[in-house]
């Protein structure tokens, strides 16, 4: 216990400084791993434009082993994006886009209005033709599972998927990339890096999760280990690792 008698100015000031942190303690917590895309446009219409980019790699990566899996299926499929809530029975009706066959390109998707303050996900996914175009029931697959089946070709020929000789097959419907996304009154918000626990742990304190909601979440984000968004002035961008000769040289 302090005696009035030996505050002098220096303990004054440490009490000040307690207090101040204590004060902060007390507020919200800043979020350090989410970020928000926000614009005039987005937040009149929330319209969103997405890019679907090549991310160079010196390696077998997503791109490529996706290309591979619509060049082999034996019945016309389509690879399709949408943004969709998480909860297996909910009312909310996707919103998605039909992608062209090489994986990358460009996508405009308006988010309805029942979506604010749901658990969503951003998702790319294959769909066979015929079927609804929604991805949150589809099998999550981690990339290592889905490089098995083309191993042996890599093993034979290297990294260049589009030399290789295409055999039809059965190829099941799957999610490619996912990202958790949730729309609230200040924008778009999502992961800024790989989630970490801390990442979840605030997640989880910002926004309210249905039950076993967030397990499920979690547990299909750590098993494709998608990039998260780039946040570039009007639009979306989402990364999709793939082979690149140029970039084994550069190393």
């Amino acid at each position: 216990m302090f005696s009035r008698k030996y505050l002098n100015s220096r303990s004054i000031l440490v009490i000040t400084f307690i207090f101040c942190f204590s004060e902060l303690s007390w507020s919200e917590p800043v979020t350090r791993n989410l970020q928000t895309f926000s614009n005039e446009g987005f937040n009149i219409d929330k319209k969103l434009n997405i890019d679907i980019r090549n991310l160079p790699a010196c390696q077998i990566g997503d791109l490529d082993l996706i290309r591979r899996e619509l060049l082999a299926s034996n019945e016309p499929a389509h690879l399709v994006l949408t943004i969709e809530a998480l909860a297996p029975k909910s009312t909310i009706k996707p919103v998605s886009a039909k992608l062209p066959r090489g994986g990358d390109g460009k996508v405009s998707l308006t988010l309805d209005e029942n979506m604010k303050d749901q658990a969503l996900g951003l998702f790319l996914c294959k769909v066979t033709d015929g079927l609804p175009l929604t991805c949150a029931n589809k099998k999550s697959i981690s990339f290592n599972e889905m490089y098995k089946p083309y191993k042996e070709l890599f093993d034979k020929y290297g990294a260049r998927p589009e030399s290789y000789q295409v055999e039809k097959t059965i190829v099941t419907d799957k999610i490619y990339y996912f990202t958790p996304v949730f729309l609230d009154s200040t924008g778009l918000v999502s992961f800024s890096d790989r989630p970490s626990e801390e990442t979840f742990k605030e997640l989880k304190e910002k926004f309210s999760f249905k039950k076993d909601e967030f397990e499920s979440l979690k547990n299909r984000d750590l098993t494709l280990k998608s990039f998260p968004p780039l946040y570039e002035n009007d639009r979306i961008v989402i990364r999709l690792p793939s082979y690149s000769p140029e970039k084994c040289l550069k190393q």
